[in-house]
C-alpha cells in the first residue's frame, strides 16, 4: 500500500513513514508542494492514502483534483476552525487527524483509519522489499543449536516480513529445516547488527527463505529503518529524473 505524505517537520514524517513499514504502508515523505503535486500519475492513482498538514483551499483543491479517487485525511496540530473544515469538507477530503507529537501514536490511529474503513491495497506482497545495493554489507547467520554453528550468506532482499538468504556453502544450507524455528539469527545490515528469531519457509537449492517471527520492536525499528533508506534514495532518483525531464520539455517549449 502506498501513501505520500506532506508534513511541515521532515524529520517527523520520515520517523513517521520508518513506522508505517511493519504495517505494510509504503509512504513517501514530501518537504515540498512541488514534490506532491509533481507525482507522476497513471489514470488510476497508485497511491491509497495522502497525507497533508497543508489545508490551503487552493493546494487541497489541486490535490484532489490529480489524485480524485484517493483517500486524503489532513494533518492537524490543532483542531480546525469550523469555518475552516466547512470549506475542505465540500474539496472531497475524507477526514481530519490531530497530530500527535508521538509518531507511534500518529500510526495506530492510521492503521485503525485503515482497517475501519477498509482500505485494500491490490498488491499481492503485504510487506515492502528492498535489494541490498552491492557496495553494501548485508548478510545474515542462522545458529544450528544441534550442531553449535552458523550457517552464513549473503541478504538478498529484506522486508519488515523477512528475508532471503543466499548461502555461502551449499552443503551448509541443507542444514537447515523447512518449517523450523530459528531463535538465533543475526542479520548485519551496513555494520550495524539485528538479532532476532526467524522461520525457515522454503529452501530452493543455496537460497532459503524466512519469515520473521516476534520481532522485537527495538529490532523492527533497525530493519524498517534500513528498508526507508533504500526507498527514500529510490524515490529521490525518480524525483530527479523527473523534474529533468520537465526542465528539458520546459526548454523545448520556449
Amino acid at each position: 500500500m502506498k501513501a505520500l505524505l506532506y508534513a511541515y517537520n521532515p524529520e517527523y514524517a520520515k520517523e513517521l513513514a520508518i513506522r508505517l513499514i511493519p504495517f505494510g504502508i509504503e509512504a513517501i515523505p514530501c518537504s515540498e508542494t512541488e514534490d506532491l503535486l509533481g507525482q507522476q500519475c497513471e489514470e488510476e492513482s497508485p497511491f491509497h492514502l495522502i497525507f497533508t498538514e497543508k489545508t490551503e483551499k487552493d493546494f487541497i483543491s489541486k490535490l484532489k483534483e490529480k489524485y480524485n479517487n484517493t483517500h486524503t485525511i489532513v494533518l492537524s496540530s490543532k483542531d480546525l476552525p469550523p469555518a475552516e473544515l466547512k470549506e475542505l469538507v465540500p474539496l472531497g477530503i475524507t477526514t481530519v487527524m490531530r497530530l500527535k507529537n508521538q509518531p507511534d501514536a500518529m500510526v495506530e490511529e492510521i492503521v485503525q483509519f485503515i482497517v475501519s474503513h477498509n482500505i485494500r491495497s491490490s498488491d499481492k506482497r503485504l510487506h515492502i522489499r528492498v535489494q541490498p545495493q552491492p557496495h553494501e554489507t548485508a548478510t545474515a547467520s542462522v545458529f544450528l543449536k544441534k550442531m553449535a554453528r552458523f550457517v552464513r550468506g549473503k541478504i538478498l532482499d529484506i522486508s519488515a516480513g523477512g528475508f532471503a538468504l543466499l548461502a555461502d556453502d551449499s552443503l551448509e544450507i541443507s542444514l537447515l529445516s523447512p518449517g523450523e524455528i530459528y531463535d538465533n539469527v543475526i542479520l548485519s545490515l551496513n555494520g550495524r547488527e539485528i538479532k532476532t528469531v526467524a522461520k525457515m519457509v522454503v529452501r530452493r537449492d543455496v537460497i532459503a527463505g524466512f519469515k520473521f517471527e516476534n520481532v522485537e520492536p527495538k529490532e523492527m525499528l533497525e530493519i524498517a529503518s534500513y528498508i526507508y533508506n533504500h526507498l527514500e534514495d529510490n524515490y529521490r532518483r525518480k524525483l530527479r529524473a523527473m523534474m529533468t525531464e520537465n526542465e528539458v520539455i520546459k526548454n523545448k517549449d520556449t
